[in-house]
């Protein structure tokens, strides 16, 4: 799995690289999103992780350009600045992962981890393995229909559910919520506020009762 990293704090890319490198990864780290781009029109990747403040081009401006053209990578969005804006222009551009700076390389692995057995149970998905017989579920982020259950109540084909803040209420769409809510700046444990039941849609829509 080729994994393409955008950020210009030298110590992360140099740390990510050492640790990538440990695991049998191949990851390339550059500094700039005009180098990403040049890179992206080499080579595809299957992992695209991005910083969001960034010299020229920003981390959202790069994921804007390259979402049509690399439709099947995984994307995930570093940021100090998770604001509500930010995370919400993440989400519309069907950003899958997350990442609040500062982090910890166990809590990419974690996100990385996540986004990844997504991705495979898609896969699977597609290669006609046997699901939970039940009504039609449909996803409200993308409009993926399946004739039976989500695994993890989370669509195969966006990655995506919505999480909402304890403290605040918050919510968001994201296959792994941030630690730290962009609403109201507190340190919470989001809840999984995806319908479980066919009842109020199925995955892709919000549970009234939670």
């Amino acid at each position: 799995m080729k994994t393409l990293l955008i950020d210009d704090d030298e110590w992360i890319r140099d740390s990510m690289t050492r640790f990538f490198e440990g695991e049998g990864c191949d990851l390339l780290a550059v500094e700039t999103a005009e180098e990403g781009m040049e890179k992206l029109s080499r080579q595809n990747y299957d992992v695209i992780i991005v910083d969001y403040r960034l010299p020229g081009m920003d981390g959202l401006e790069f994921l804007n350009r390259i979402n049509n053209s690399h439709p099947n990578a995984l994307t995930m969005l570093i940021t100090a600045y998770g604001s509500r804006e930010v995370f919400s222009k993440a989400s519309n551009l069907g950003v899958q992962g997350l990442i609040d700076k500062p982090f910890t390389i166990e809590k990419l692995e974690a996100v990385l981890s996540r986004l990844i057995q997504n991705k495979e149970d898609k896969v699977l998905l597609c290669k006609g393995e046997e699901m939970e017989k039940q009504d039609k579920w449909s996803c409200a982020h993308c409009g993926y229909t399946s004739d039976g259950r989500f695994e993890g109540d989370i669509c195969p084909q966006c990655g995506l559910t919505y999480w909402k803040c304890s403290h605040c209420g918050f919510t968001i769409t994201a296959a792994i919520p941030p630690s730290v809510c962009p609403e109201c700046g507190e340190k919470c444990a989001f809840i999984n506020i995806t319908c479980y039941t066919p009842e109020c849609g199925g995955p892709g829509h919000i549970d009234p009762r939670l």
